[in-house]
Protein backbone atom coordinates (compact mmCIF):
# COMPACT_ATOMS: atom_id res chain seq x y z
CA UNK A 1 0.00 0.00 0.00
CA UNK A 2 1.17 3.52 -0.70
CA UNK A 3 1.61 6.15 2.00
CA UNK A 4 -1.62 7.96 1.11
CA UNK A 5 -3.70 4.80 1.43
CA UNK A 6 -2.03 3.86 4.73
CA UNK A 7 -2.74 7.32 6.17
CA UNK A 8 -6.38 7.13 5.08
CA UNK A 9 -7.01 3.79 6.75
CA UNK A 10 -5.08 4.79 9.89
CA UNK A 11 -7.86 7.22 10.82
CA UNK A 12 -10.05 6.47 13.88
CA UNK A 13 -13.36 4.71 13.16
CA UNK A 14 -16.21 3.48 15.41
CA UNK A 15 -15.40 0.37 17.42
CA UNK A 16 -16.79 -2.77 15.80
CA UNK A 17 -18.02 -3.99 19.20
CA UNK A 18 -20.64 -1.23 19.39
CA UNK A 19 -23.91 -1.94 17.59
CA UNK A 20 -25.39 0.16 16.24
CA UNK A 21 -22.09 1.98 15.88
CA UNK A 22 -21.57 5.39 17.44
CA UNK A 23 -22.65 7.54 14.43
CA UNK A 24 -26.18 6.09 14.70
CA UNK A 25 -26.69 7.62 18.14
CA UNK A 26 -27.65 11.21 18.94
CA UNK A 27 -29.78 13.12 21.44
CA UNK A 28 -32.95 12.03 19.66
CA UNK A 29 -32.36 8.34 20.47
CA UNK A 30 -34.39 7.77 23.62
CA UNK A 31 -36.21 4.88 25.32
CA UNK A 32 -39.12 5.03 22.86
CA UNK A 33 -36.84 4.71 19.85
CA UNK A 34 -34.92 1.84 21.43
CA UNK A 35 -38.16 0.00 22.23
CA UNK A 36 -39.24 0.52 18.63
CA UNK A 37 -35.98 -0.93 17.34
CA UNK A 38 -36.40 -4.00 19.54
CA UNK A 39 -39.99 -4.47 18.45
CA UNK A 40 -38.96 -4.41 14.79
CA UNK A 41 -36.42 -7.20 15.14
CA UNK A 42 -37.07 -9.83 12.43
CA UNK A 43 -37.99 -13.39 13.29
CA UNK A 44 -35.20 -15.82 13.97
CA UNK A 45 -32.58 -16.52 16.64
CA UNK A 46 -30.90 -13.67 18.47
CA UNK A 47 -27.33 -13.10 19.53
CA UNK A 48 -26.87 -11.54 22.96
CA UNK A 49 -23.92 -9.47 24.14
CA UNK A 50 -23.44 -8.94 27.89
CA UNK A 51 -20.90 -6.32 28.93
CA UNK A 52 -19.10 -6.55 32.29
CA UNK A 53 -17.30 -3.18 32.67
CA UNK A 54 -14.98 -3.99 35.56
CA UNK A 55 -11.37 -5.12 35.96
CA UNK A 56 -9.03 -5.91 38.85
CA UNK A 57 -6.48 -3.65 37.17
CA UNK A 58 -6.47 -1.23 34.26
CA UNK A 59 -4.25 -2.09 31.29
CA UNK A 60 -2.89 1.11 29.77
CA UNK A 61 -3.55 0.04 26.17
CA UNK A 62 -7.22 -0.78 26.77
CA UNK A 63 -9.84 1.03 24.71
CA UNK A 64 -12.86 -0.74 26.20
CA UNK A 65 -15.55 0.71 28.44
CA UNK A 66 -14.37 -0.51 31.84
CA UNK A 67 -13.02 0.64 35.19
CA UNK A 68 -10.78 -0.76 37.88
CA UNK A 69 -12.48 -1.83 41.12
CA UNK A 70 -11.05 -2.95 44.44
CA UNK A 71 -14.37 -3.98 45.99
CA UNK A 72 -17.07 -6.33 44.73
CA UNK A 73 -19.98 -4.08 45.77
CA UNK A 74 -20.10 -2.09 42.49
CA UNK A 75 -20.20 -5.36 40.56
CA UNK A 76 -23.17 -6.59 42.61
CA UNK A 77 -25.06 -3.36 41.89
CA UNK A 78 -24.27 -3.59 38.20
CA UNK A 79 -25.37 -7.22 37.99
CA UNK A 80 -28.68 -6.32 39.67
CA UNK A 81 -29.23 -3.76 36.90
CA UNK A 82 -28.12 -6.19 34.20
CA UNK A 83 -30.54 -8.88 35.37
CA UNK A 84 -33.32 -6.30 35.30
CA UNK A 85 -32.34 -5.08 31.83
CA UNK A 86 -32.47 -8.62 30.44
CA UNK A 87 -36.12 -8.79 31.48
CA UNK A 88 -36.88 -5.33 30.06
CA UNK A 89 -35.31 -6.13 26.69
CA UNK A 90 -37.06 -9.48 26.45
CA UNK A 91 -40.36 -7.75 27.24
CA UNK A 92 -39.94 -5.39 24.27
CA UNK A 93 -39.63 -8.27 21.80
CA UNK A 94 -42.79 -9.46 20.04
CA UNK A 95 -42.38 -13.02 21.33
CA UNK A 96 -40.06 -15.27 23.31
CA UNK A 97 -36.95 -15.75 21.22
CA UNK A 98 -34.39 -18.45 20.71
CA UNK A 99 -30.77 -17.48 21.27
CA UNK A 100 -28.07 -18.76 18.92
CA UNK A 101 -25.09 -17.04 20.56
CA UNK A 102 -24.17 -15.32 23.81
CA UNK A 103 -20.95 -13.37 24.23
CA UNK A 104 -19.52 -11.89 27.43
CA UNK A 105 -17.11 -8.99 27.01
CA UNK A 106 -15.63 -6.32 29.18
CA UNK A 107 -13.73 -5.43 31.14
CA UNK A 108 -13.04 -8.81 32.59
CA UNK A 109 -16.21 -10.95 32.65
CA UNK A 110 -14.49 -13.56 34.81
CA UNK A 111 -14.55 -11.05 37.68
CA UNK A 112 -18.16 -12.18 38.28
CA UNK A 113 -18.44 -14.64 41.18
CA UNK A 114 -19.66 -18.20 40.48
CA UNK A 115 -22.83 -17.54 42.52
CA UNK A 116 -23.71 -14.39 40.57
CA UNK A 117 -22.89 -16.13 37.30
CA UNK A 118 -25.38 -18.87 38.14
CA UNK A 119 -28.01 -16.24 38.91
CA UNK A 120 -27.36 -14.55 35.57
CA UNK A 121 -27.85 -17.83 33.72
CA UNK A 122 -31.16 -18.29 35.51
CA UNK A 123 -32.33 -14.85 34.37
CA UNK A 124 -31.42 -15.60 30.76
CA UNK A 125 -33.22 -18.95 30.88
CA UNK A 126 -36.39 -17.32 32.21
CA UNK A 127 -36.60 -14.88 29.31
CA UNK A 128 -35.00 -16.66 26.34
CA UNK A 129 -34.74 -20.15 24.86
CA UNK A 130 -31.10 -21.17 25.09
CA UNK A 131 -30.57 -24.42 23.22
CA UNK A 132 -27.81 -26.94 24.01
CA UNK A 133 -26.07 -25.97 20.77
CA UNK A 134 -25.99 -22.23 21.59
CA UNK A 135 -22.49 -20.83 21.23
CA UNK A 136 -21.54 -19.15 24.51
CA UNK A 137 -18.22 -17.32 24.60
CA UNK A 138 -16.32 -15.30 27.16
CA UNK A 139 -13.25 -13.07 27.16
CA UNK A 140 -10.64 -14.11 29.74
CA UNK A 141 -7.70 -12.33 31.34
CA UNK A 142 -5.59 -15.37 32.37
CA UNK A 143 -3.84 -13.45 35.16
CA UNK A 144 -7.03 -12.96 37.18
CA UNK A 145 -8.89 -16.26 36.96
CA UNK A 146 -8.64 -19.55 38.82
CA UNK A 147 -9.87 -23.11 38.30
CA UNK A 148 -13.02 -22.52 40.38
CA UNK A 149 -14.14 -19.63 38.21
CA UNK A 150 -13.32 -21.48 34.99
CA UNK A 151 -15.41 -24.40 36.24
CA UNK A 152 -18.27 -21.98 36.97
CA UNK A 153 -18.12 -20.66 33.42
CA UNK A 154 -18.11 -24.19 32.04
CA UNK A 155 -21.18 -24.96 34.16
CA UNK A 156 -22.76 -21.80 32.73
CA UNK A 157 -22.35 -23.43 29.34
CA UNK A 158 -19.42 -21.71 27.59
CA UNK A 159 -18.33 -23.37 24.38
CA UNK A 160 -15.68 -20.85 23.38
CA UNK A 161 -13.08 -18.84 25.29
CA UNK A 162 -11.12 -15.86 24.03
CA UNK A 163 -7.92 -15.62 26.07
CA UNK A 164 -6.10 -12.30 26.05
CA UNK A 165 -2.37 -12.50 25.34
CA UNK A 166 -1.49 -9.17 23.65
CA UNK A 167 2.31 -9.69 23.83
CA UNK A 168 4.63 -11.88 25.90
CA UNK A 169 7.63 -9.52 25.85
CA UNK A 170 8.41 -8.13 29.36
CA UNK A 171 9.28 -4.65 28.05
CA UNK A 172 5.91 -4.42 26.30
CA UNK A 173 3.99 -5.86 29.25
CA UNK A 174 5.57 -3.33 31.61
CA UNK A 175 4.66 -0.45 29.30
CA UNK A 176 1.00 -1.52 29.09
CA UNK A 177 0.70 -2.54 32.78
CA UNK A 178 -0.09 -6.16 31.98
CA UNK A 179 2.51 -8.59 33.39
CA UNK A 180 1.53 -12.03 32.15
CA UNK A 181 3.73 -15.09 31.88
CA UNK A 182 3.53 -17.73 29.19
CA UNK A 183 3.18 -20.40 31.88
CA UNK A 184 0.07 -18.95 33.55
CA UNK A 185 -1.53 -18.37 30.15
CA UNK A 186 -0.79 -21.95 29.09
CA UNK A 187 -2.23 -23.24 32.39
CA UNK A 188 -5.53 -21.48 31.71
CA UNK A 189 -5.67 -22.88 28.17
CA UNK A 190 -4.93 -26.38 29.48
CA UNK A 191 -7.61 -26.09 32.17
CA UNK A 192 -10.17 -24.94 29.60
CA UNK A 193 -9.33 -27.92 27.41
CA UNK A 194 -9.63 -30.28 30.38
CA UNK A 195 -13.07 -28.80 31.16
CA UNK A 196 -14.22 -29.60 27.64
CA UNK A 197 -14.13 -26.14 26.05
CA UNK A 198 -13.60 -27.12 22.44
CA UNK A 199 -12.94 -23.70 20.90
CA UNK A 200 -10.16 -21.47 22.21
CA UNK A 201 -9.07 -18.17 20.71
CA UNK A 202 -5.91 -16.24 21.61
CA UNK A 203 -5.84 -12.45 21.16
CA UNK A 204 -2.68 -10.63 20.07
CA UNK A 205 -2.29 -6.86 19.71
CA UNK A 206 0.22 -5.32 17.30
CA UNK A 207 1.49 -1.75 17.45
CA UNK A 208 2.01 -1.74 21.23
CA UNK A 209 4.76 0.37 22.86
CA UNK A 210 8.32 -0.89 22.24
CA UNK A 211 6.95 -3.75 20.15
CA UNK A 212 8.69 -4.69 16.91
CA UNK A 213 8.39 -7.38 14.29
CA UNK A 214 10.73 -9.80 16.08
CA UNK A 215 8.78 -9.52 19.34
CA UNK A 216 5.50 -10.13 17.56
CA UNK A 217 6.91 -13.24 15.90
CA UNK A 218 7.99 -14.67 19.24
CA UNK A 219 4.54 -14.03 20.72
CA UNK A 220 2.93 -15.80 17.75
CA UNK A 221 5.27 -18.76 18.29
CA UNK A 222 4.26 -18.95 21.95
CA UNK A 223 0.59 -18.80 20.99
CA UNK A 224 0.93 -21.55 18.39
CA UNK A 225 2.54 -23.79 21.01
CA UNK A 226 -0.72 -23.65 23.00
CA UNK A 227 -2.55 -25.16 20.02
CA UNK A 228 -5.40 -22.61 19.84
CA UNK A 229 -8.24 -22.98 17.36
CA UNK A 230 -7.83 -19.36 16.31
CA UNK A 231 -5.46 -16.46 16.71
CA UNK A 232 -6.99 -12.98 16.41
CA UNK A 233 -4.78 -9.95 15.82
CA UNK A 234 -5.88 -6.41 16.61
CA UNK A 235 -4.13 -3.13 15.96
CA UNK A 236 -3.57 -0.90 18.98
CA UNK A 237 -5.46 2.40 18.75
CA UNK A 238 -3.74 5.17 20.70
CA UNK A 239 -6.51 7.62 21.65
CA UNK A 240 -5.46 9.21 24.98
CA UNK A 241 -7.87 12.11 24.38
CA UNK A 242 -10.68 9.54 24.72
CA UNK A 243 -9.07 7.02 27.09
CA UNK A 244 -7.07 9.07 29.61
CA UNK A 245 -5.16 6.09 30.97
CA UNK A 246 -3.51 5.64 27.56
CA UNK A 247 -1.55 8.82 28.32
CA UNK A 248 0.61 6.57 30.52
CA UNK A 249 2.01 5.18 27.26
CA UNK A 250 4.82 7.22 25.69
CA UNK A 251 3.74 7.89 22.09
CA UNK A 252 7.41 7.95 21.07
CA UNK A 253 7.59 4.19 21.75
CA UNK A 254 4.81 3.40 19.25
CA UNK A 255 5.37 2.29 15.67
CA UNK A 256 3.80 4.56 13.07
CA UNK A 257 1.16 3.48 10.53
CA UNK A 258 3.72 2.86 7.77
CA UNK A 259 5.92 0.67 9.97
CA UNK A 260 2.92 -1.27 11.30
CA UNK A 261 1.68 -1.93 7.78
CA UNK A 262 5.06 -3.42 6.79
CA UNK A 263 5.18 -6.06 9.50
CA UNK A 264 1.55 -6.80 10.29
CA UNK A 265 0.81 -9.34 7.53
CA UNK A 266 4.38 -10.35 6.60
CA UNK A 267 4.97 -11.50 10.17
CA UNK A 268 2.00 -13.86 9.90
CA UNK A 269 2.85 -15.34 6.52
CA UNK A 270 5.27 -18.05 7.77
CA UNK A 271 2.60 -19.40 10.13
CA UNK A 272 -0.56 -19.36 8.06
CA UNK A 273 -2.04 -21.49 5.26
CA UNK A 274 -2.12 -20.07 1.76
CA UNK A 275 -5.59 -18.67 2.32
CA UNK A 276 -4.07 -16.26 4.87
CA UNK A 277 -6.90 -17.18 7.23
CA UNK A 278 -6.21 -16.40 10.89
CA UNK A 279 -7.43 -19.89 11.85
CA UNK A 280 -4.47 -22.07 12.77
CA UNK A 281 -6.41 -25.34 12.63
CA UNK A 282 -4.77 -26.29 9.31
CA UNK A 283 -1.33 -25.87 10.82
CA UNK A 284 -2.25 -27.85 13.91
CA UNK A 285 -3.78 -30.70 11.92
CA UNK A 286 -0.47 -31.06 10.10
CA UNK A 287 1.30 -31.78 13.40
CA UNK A 288 1.48 -35.33 14.78
CA UNK A 289 -1.14 -36.24 17.38
CA UNK A 290 1.57 -36.75 19.99
CA UNK A 291 2.82 -33.20 19.38
CA UNK A 292 -0.67 -31.74 19.86
CA UNK A 293 -1.09 -33.67 23.11
CA UNK A 294 2.27 -32.62 24.53
CA UNK A 295 2.70 -29.71 26.92
CA UNK A 296 2.70 -26.11 25.60
CA UNK A 297 6.30 -25.67 26.75
CA UNK A 298 7.42 -28.74 24.81
CA UNK A 299 5.51 -27.60 21.73
CA UNK A 300 7.08 -24.14 21.92
CA UNK A 301 10.54 -25.66 22.05
CA UNK A 302 9.76 -27.89 19.07
CA UNK A 303 8.51 -24.94 17.00
CA UNK A 304 11.54 -22.84 17.92
CA UNK A 305 14.00 -25.60 16.95
CA UNK A 306 12.18 -26.27 13.69
CA UNK A 307 12.04 -22.61 12.64
CA UNK A 308 15.14 -20.87 14.04
CA UNK A 309 14.99 -18.20 11.32
CA UNK A 310 11.62 -17.11 12.72
CA UNK A 311 12.96 -16.68 16.26
CA UNK A 312 15.35 -13.71 16.09
CA UNK A 313 16.96 -12.59 19.34
CA UNK A 314 17.18 -9.04 20.71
Amino acid sequence: MNAELIARYAAPVPRYTSYPTAPHFHDGIDEAVYREWLGERPDGPLSLYLHIPFCDRLCFYCGCHTKQVRRYDPIVAYLDALNKEIGLVAGCLPERRKVSAIHFGGGSPTIVSPKDLQRLRGTLDRHFDIAPDTEISVEIDPTHVDAERLQAWRSFGITRASVGVQDFEPIVQTAINRPQSFEETADVVTTLRDLGVASINLDIVYGLPHQDRAMLMRTIEHCLSMAPDRIAMFGYAHVPWIKKHQSRIDAATLAGPSERSRWRLPVLRPFLPRTMCLSVSTILRSRPTAWRRSSPTARFGAISRATPQMMPTH
